[in-house]
């Protein structure tokens, strides 16, 4: 019995010791993975910190909002212009080669009546009228009956030549306004037209009144009877006057002329509506 005594307590020591052991090392593991734990963390928050992102403050990325678009703008439609309500001829008298000539040694006739006639053009188009010129050079030789029927194929509504005069003595001066005879068959229009016509010019340029003189014979003015339209001829002064010469090639003289001819003309129409 001592000796089976003896051998229990050798027994109950080595349990002993082996629990021992058994705890310490269970111990000693539990300490290693939680230090292998804490160094795997501290990698995976190097490694992020390193690529510039921080896991807790890392929010999505907010989509940017789309430009708003504007809804195209029709392009506007010009307003087409007004068709012109009338038609004006205007003859620079006299072809190529012909015409008064200038005392002063200035531009000839033709050309002087051109220059004038052109700047009528345009004054007459900027009150809205269509204009027919019937001639647009100084070396056209078309006569005066083809100038007339080219003026009206053109649609015009009246017609107005442009010209001067010359005579053998320099004393001659002054402005008039020809129409054709009674016999013609626009012959109270074309009246109307020239008492419209001369006050204004005579007014606009103060030159010397000669009237307005009437043609004694039919055909003697084939520019405009050959037309059948309303129409005068405007004598704008003499080439062979020295003064009334230098005057009509200054851009103001030919400007007063042109103006007081655009108030005739808009008073006509006027009345004639």
């Amino acid at each position: 019995m001592r000796q089976l005594s003896g051998l229990t307590k050798v027994m109950f020591g080595v349990v002993g010791v082996l629990l021992v052991l058994t705890l310490v090392l269970a111990v000693a593991t539990a300490v290693s993975d939680n230090k292998k734990a804490k160094n795997t963390d501290t990698k995976n928050n190097t490694s992020q910190t390193e690529q510039g992102v921080n896991v807790d403050d890392k929010k999505p990325t907010e989509e940017p909002s789309p430009t708003p678009t504007t809804a195209p703008t029709d392009t506007p439609v010009p307003t087409p212009s007004p068709t012109p309500a009338f038609t004006i001829a205007i003859d620079p008298g006299k072809q190529a080669g012909g015409g008064s000539k200038s005392v002063n040694s200035l531009s000839n006739e033709v050309e002087l009546n051109l220059e004038v006639a052109v700047m009528l053009k345009e004054k007459l188009e900027s009150y809205g009228f269509a204009v027919h010129l019937t001639r647009d050079n100084n070396d056209d030789n078309t006569s005066n009956t083809d100038r007339a029927l080219l003026s009206v194929q053109a649609g015009a509504d009246i017609i107005i030549s442009l010209q001067t005069d010359s005579v053998g003595y320099e004393s001659a001066h002054g402005i008039y306004v020809q129409t054709p005879g009674s016999g013609y068959e626009k012959y109270n229009e074309s009246n109307i037209l020239a008492n419209l016509m001369q006050p204004k010019l005579i007014h606009a340029t103060e030159a010397y009144d000669r009237g307005i003189q009437e043609a004694k014979e039919a055909g003697k003015l084939p520019i405009i009877e050959k037309t059948l339209l309303p129409g005068v001829i405007v004598r704008m002064g003499y080439m062979s006057n020295p003064e009334e010469d230098a005057l009509l090639h200054t851009v103001e003289y030919q400007s007063k002329i042109t103006d007081a001819i655009c108030d005739a003309i808009i008073i006509y129409f006027n009345n004639a509506e």
